[in-house]
């Protein structure tokens, strides 16, 4: 069994792999709903995360360039990618984190032979590279992992065609959620194979030498970023588009590639740290900042989007309700309320939305988000997840940093709703009764057996008025 080479030493440049206190009143409304809006400590739509710096740690940026800061416990970064629900960043030999950037339990710091990745809706991971079992002048090789990294198996695929090294150091996923498109190491040709049917597939065509890191449209066209230039192929495989190299003085270090939020432009980037976007249609440039030095990789936070809410609204809406085992806490009248479902479907539990409000019983503070989960009648059992956190002040303030205050973790049974009332930790009930105002952002994950997760936010808002 040979180990499959990084790189054929002639490559010019080297690649980077890359308690006293009363609550007399509660304001509550529903300020943030849909998938674009975001709490202080989340991702938001259109985010780059980057690998940069030297030791690596995972970054992120607005798509204009304005830094947010870094994810902890990121050190060491190189590829990343993200889960279809925008859920879950993966970071091959690094860590598992979730869209706040909170690292989670996980075997991906242990992976070795990291490569560039992509997951399915399953939550399966492709990753590019690894010991290769055929004819390590032939072949290379593709490995699938589960979302918290435990390796599954490994597909022996055609390293055919011009170029530097057979090692596979780039895979992204066809919309038909089984072909893998992937390209050698500096390669000219855009190969396929069918994970469903274990079926090496045609080429599907040529994008220029050397090329180095490709992404799948929604429509099937191919996006690729080669060392000089980028392309765009058609779904014949016919190139149809350049992308001038967005290096001044032109450089060849052009390594890296990532779809942008809004479906029609594309991110390269450089090992120096540099990323342009690129408009798709007209192939003209968009944006160009740069990241930091020593990029290796890059991904784009894009969630699904969510159903609309109705415009209607009811002004005037009271928040004031009782829950069995509470008392509601002399709840204040609103204006702007604001009620609604997610698209109804056979397969995947629905939600409802309406005023959130601060509960307490006994001694402890609960939150009720004002959320409902329905689970459909013919399926599995369904899960919600939530996390609740209100932003720091102070030091924490200037870090963009947010405080967790409670968590809740719950199934559902099929034809079943449950509401999502969450206690609040000792630590977060002390938090806020110290404070005159605060928002608690609530994020929601919720999923029908072991199907794709959906993720919304809402957020609370309370004022705490003080005994005279």
């Amino acid at each position: 069994m040979t180990a499959q080479a990084r790189r054929a030493p002639q490559r010019w440049l080297p690649r980077v792999m890359r308690s006293a206190y009363a609550i007399a009143a509660v304001l509550a409304a529903v300020v943030t709903v849909g998938a674009q809006a975001a709490t202080a400590d989340s991702f938001e739509r259109g985010d780059v995360l980057a690998s940069v710096g030297n030791p690596s740690v995972i970054a992120r940026f607005a798509p204009d360039g304005t830094a947010k800061g870094a994810l902890a416990d990121s050190a060491g970064a190189g590829p990343l990618c993200f889960d279809p629900s925008g859920e879950h960043l993966v970071a091959p030999g690094t860590g598992l984190y979730d869209s706040t950037g909170t690292r989670l339990a996980s075997e991906w710091g242990s992976a070795s032979l990291r490569g560039a990745c992509t997951v399915d809706k399953a939550g399966n991971v492709y990753v590019a590279g690894g010991v290769v079992t055929g004819d390590p002048l032939t072949h290379g090789t593709i490995r699938k992992f589960d979302l918290t990294g435990h390796l599954q198996r490994s597909y022996d695929v055609d390293a055919i065609g011009m170029t530097y090294g057979r090692a596979v150091t780039s895979v992204d996923l066809a919309p038909d959620q089984c072909t893998i498109y992937y390209d050698l190491d500096g390669g000219e040709d855009i190969l396929r194979y069918d994970v469903c049917t274990d079926t090496q597939l045609p080429v599907f065509g040529s994008a220029g030498f050397p090329c180095d890191q490709l992404r799948v449209r929604a429509n099937g066209e191919v996006a690729v970023t080669c060392d000089t230039f980028g392309g765009l192929l058609d779904v014949s495989g016919k190139r149809t588009r350049y992308f001038a190299n967005p290096n001044d003085p032109l450089n060849n270090n052009l390594r890296f590639a990532a779809l942008a939020a809004d479906g029609q432009s594309f991110w390269m980037g450089t090992l120096a740290g540099l990323l342009a976007r690129y408009d798709m249609a007209s192939g003209q440039r968009m944006d160009r900042w740069t990241a930091g030095l020593g990029l290796g990789g890059i991904a784009v936070y894009n969630p699904p989007p969510l159903p609309a809410p109705p415009t209607n609204t009811s002004p005037g809406t009271s928040t004031t309700q009782s829950t069995s085992g509470t008392t509601t806490v002399d709840a204040t009248a609103i204006t702007g309320g604001l009620a609604f479902s997610s698209a109804p479907s056979l397969d995947m539990p629905a939600l409802a939305v309406a005023h959130g409000r601060l509960l307490t019983s006994g001694g402890s503070l609960r939150l009720d988000t004002g959320l409902q989960v329905s689970c459909p009648a013919t399926g599995p059992k369904c899960s919600a997840n939530v996390t609740l956190t209100v932003a720091g002040t102070g030091a924490r303030a200037s870090a963009a940093s947010a405080i967790r205050v409670g968590t809740l973790s719950t199934k559902i049974a099929p034809g079943a709703k449950a509401k999502l009332v969450v206690r609040l930790s000792k630590k977060g009930a002390a938090l806020i009764r110290r404070r005159h105002a605060v928002t608690i952002a609530a994020r929601v994950s919720i999923r029908a057996g072991s199907g794709p997760a959906v993720v919304r936010k809402t957020s609370v808002r309370v004022l705490l008025r003080r005994p005279r």
